[in-house]
């Protein structure tokens, strides 16, 4: 049977988030079902959730994963998939393990098969809830249907919002911090305290007064803004995971050289594999910067390590 995420009183400070989550990225409508999974980790941030789906009046059931299984799980419950297919929007709100690759693809299966809107809030903390799951995404689209419409006028700067939207156009190579922000806010941006830049594929970010030169910009270069200082990157191969945290600016292809590495991978094995988003079939290209990959307020990206052939079934 389905479970009960709350049993006290549900954090205010999480509500405001989760009714984002619900009414506005979701879009959860009355007339429709939801699935909830999460885990004993993530049940605060469940149950806040699951507050806001009964506002709006839907139909849901909710499973705490470990109710119903061990962790690490080698398979999804089909008590879950079999509920999962029942429904219309589903929500994934819980911590990864290592080895659970087969459980999560057994539920983005379902969910791609019966075309279910899914919010997949993988690793989702109370800090991401009280910050990145505030903003008003509605704003957000807006602005970024605008920046596109100024962007059209500029040359080669390749600007990221924390959002996805990319922009280019050209900077001298004698440009100043100051000449950079200036740029940024023709284009609609606001550079304010929180906002961080990287140049190409540098460690650190550009800070200083707005007189400084850029010593990292010439004819050509990424410039990468947002609000992430490092990208979280896991990747999982066969049964193992490994983690460490790049720069925005930093390619797929460097996160691949780490992650033989760190595997300990033949290099003729290492050869044959490539990087595959998580839950999908996406292999971004090897110069594909991170940032381009984020989606959202969190900062964080996960790979799947797989044979570059394809075995079709």
């Amino acid at each position: 049977m389905p479970d009960r995420a709350y049993l006290y009183r549900i954090d205010p400070e999480l509500i405001p988030g989760a009714r984002n989550a619900i009414n506005v990225c979701l879009r959860l409508k009355p007339e429709e079902r939801i699935t909830i999974i999460t885990d004993t980790a993530t049940r605060e941030i469940a149950a806040a959730l699951q507050t806001e789906v009964e506002w709006v009046g839907s139909d849901y059931s909710l499973f705490l994963l470990e109710n119903h299984a061990r962790r690490p799980l080698k398979f999804m419950p089909e008590i879950i998939l079999d509920d999962l297919a029942r429904s219309q929007v589903s929500i994934f709100a819980a911590q990864t393990q290592p080895g659970e690759l087969t459980a999560r693809t057994q539920m983005t299966s379902v969910v791609n098969n019966h075309k279910i809107r899914h919010g997949h809030m993988v690793n989702i903390n109370r800090q991401i809830m009280l910050e990145g799951m505030r903003a008003d995404f509605l704003k957000v689209d807006d602005l970024s249907e605008r920046l596109v419409e100024r962007a059209r006028k500029a040359e080669r700067i390749t600007c990221k919002t924390p959002h996805g939207t990319e922009f280019e156009a050209e900077l001298s190579p004698t440009a100043t911090l100051g000449e950079l922000h200036d740029a940024l806010e023709v284009l609609g941006i606001a550079v304010d305290a929180e906002t961080l830049i990287f140049i190409d594929e540098a460690d650190e970010h550009e800070k200083g007064e707005r007189h400084q030169r850029l010593h990292h910009v010439k004819h050509g270069s990424r410039v990468h803004v947002g609000r992430c200082k490092r990208i979280a990157t896991t990747v999982n191969f066969l049964d193992k995971s490994e983690e460490r945290e790049f720069p925005p600016g930093a390619r797929v292809r460097a996160v691949k050289e780490w992650a033989v590495h760190a595997f300990d991978m033949d290099p003729k094995d290492a050869a044959e594999h490539v990087l595959q988003l998580c839950n999908s079939t996406d292999r971004p290209p090897s110069d594909t910067p991170l940032h381009q990959l984020v989606h959202g307020p969190h900062c964080a990206l996960c790979f799947d390590l797989v044979p570059e052939k394809r075995v079709e079934g």
